[in-house]
């Protein structure tokens, strides 16, 4: 669930993902660069994935890629515990993890 949709400045913009060991299946996290008004290639963007411990990691957007590239896809988190960082910039929208 989105809880801060900061569509103008710089964020933070806030996500809580809850019950996730009753998924069904491991949740892929990715940002949609909605707007298209700047390339995420050269946006500077971070993203931080917290649990109940704290922080458990920072990453930045990756600086190569092309304007066509709206879908930033962060980590995979695993419905059985633990996450794998992904870090990857794509046009297309990102399949299931």
């Amino acid at each position: 669930m989105l809880d801060c949709d900061v569509r103008g400045g710089f964020g933070p913009e806030t996500m809580t993902i809850m019950g996730l060991s009753q998924a069904s299946a491991d949740v892929k996290h990715y940002v949609n660069n909605y707007t298209k008004e700047a390339s995420f290639s050269i946006s500077q963007a971070v993203a931080q994935l917290y649990g109940t411990s704290g922080l458990l990691e920072q990453i930045h957007v990756p600086t190569t890629g092309s304007s066509a590239d709206i879908y930033w896809t962060t980590w995979v988190l695993h419905r059985k515990g633990g996450y794998k960082r992904v870090n990857a910039l794509s046009s297309t929208v990102p399949g299931p993890a």
